[in-house]
């Protein structure tokens, strides 16, 4: 036909697709569509053929105008339909990640949150030990003070369950900080710590900008005060929070729990959108918030090095340091991980799961 190759490729992938939902993608625009009816004419094409191919162009421009506006905001509309493994929704991900690089002067290259369950010597209750870092953090301006991270516990209608959290190790001077300076790493800002017992948080001050700024922060607690492992009157499930409020490029999200309660529950990976709602508590979490994705949460595999990725240094050593403060060994768990590229700001990612009877 003699056109250029991107309109080719996109030709191509047309008539090629399988799956319907990829489909507007490949429709060529309207230049595109012009450069080939006028391909297809001049190699002699009958001519109610080429009215045929007109129309129907001009039936998609009515259609993505009537329903969308724009193609930008059809491929939105249909990337939301979800099920397949759409590239688009990272893309448009990836889009907000930058935006809020902008908007917000900071960013992180990996979130990790992990969330270690231990059983007691009874077997119906759970000891509890939150890690959680962010890698490569750095400011691109002077700021406001950044939440670094927040600590909540709540039963089943959002009320506050009681908690009574430790950190992990001792600061070098002493105080009582849920930073874990044995995995930091860098250039670290002045953090403030609010020591509010039932909900401690942690804020970042200004230091360095740029890269020569960047670090690690690590930080985790232990949960001194027991949760149930069995439905109750108050709690039927157990679910476990990552509050997005960082622009990042890869959300670690972990689950290890001790193999025997690990045999007995089935956790499924959801995003909670935080356009509505407080963000910590009784907010919005159903259907109406969720967001979609297509990343897969997947079963790790156990022994020794179960918790070990190039995305988080330190957190196999960080994992084995939180199982032995639970009297266990890493060993003894059984995991999964959700890997979630371009994570939407503000959100709550969620692993959740039905306690067992």
């Amino acid at each position: 036909l003699g056109v250029d190759k991107s309109l080719a490729w996109k030709l191509s992938s047309l008539v090629a697709a399988e799956d319907l939902r990829r489909v507007a993608g490949y429709v060529p625009r309207s230049a595109g569509a012009r450069l080939l009816i006028a391909a297809i004419r001049e190699q002699g094409v009958d001519a109610d053929l080429v009215r045929n191919v007109e129309t129907a162009f001009m039936e998609f421009e009515a259609m993505v105008h009537h329903h969308a506006g724009d193609r930008d905001v059809l491929e939105v509309m249909v990337d939301g339909l979800g099920a397949s493994a759409s590239e688009g929704l990272v893309k448009h991900r990836k889009l907000a990640f930058r935006g809020n690089v902008g908007i917000w002067g900071v960013q992180a290259a990996t979130r990790l949150s992990s969330h270690v369950l231990a059983l007691d010597d009874s077997g119906e209750r759970i000891r509890y030990v939150q890690l959680g870092a962010l890698y490569r953090f750095r400011r691109h301006r002077p700021g406001p003070a950044w939440p670094l991270y927040s600590f909540n516990s709540y039963n089943d209608d959002g009320t506050l369950a009681e908690s009574r959290l430790q950190p992990l190790q001792q600061s070098a001077d002493g105080g009582e900080s849920f930073l874990i300076p044995e995995f930091c790493r860098g250039s670290l800002p002045a953090v403030s710590m609010h020591n509010d017992p039932r909900a401690p948080s942690c804020e970042i001050g200004d230091g360095t900008l740029g890269r020569c700024g960047e670090c690690d922060l690590f930080f985790g607690h232990l949960d001194a005060e027991s949760k149930t492992a069995v439905r109750d009157e108050h709690n039927q499930l157990g679910e476990l929070l990552c509050a997005v409020n960082t622009p990042i490029e890869m959300l670690i999200l972990d689950l290890l729990v001790q193999r025997e309660l690990g045999e007995r529950i089935d956790p499924t990976a959801l995003v909670y959108g935080r356009a509505t709602g407080h963000p910590h508590g009784a907010e919005r979490r159903d259907e109406r918030s969720l967001i979609p994705f297509t990343e897969p949460l997947r079963q790790l595999e156990p022994g020794p090095q179960m918790t070990s990725t190039q995305l988080a240094p330190g957190y196999m050593e960080a994992s084995d340091m939180a199982c032995r403060r639970l009297g266990r060994e890493l060993e003894q768990f059984t995991g999964w991980r959700l890997l979630l590229p371009f994570p939407v700001m503000p959100s709550a990612v969620s692993l959740k799961f039905r306690l067992p009877s």
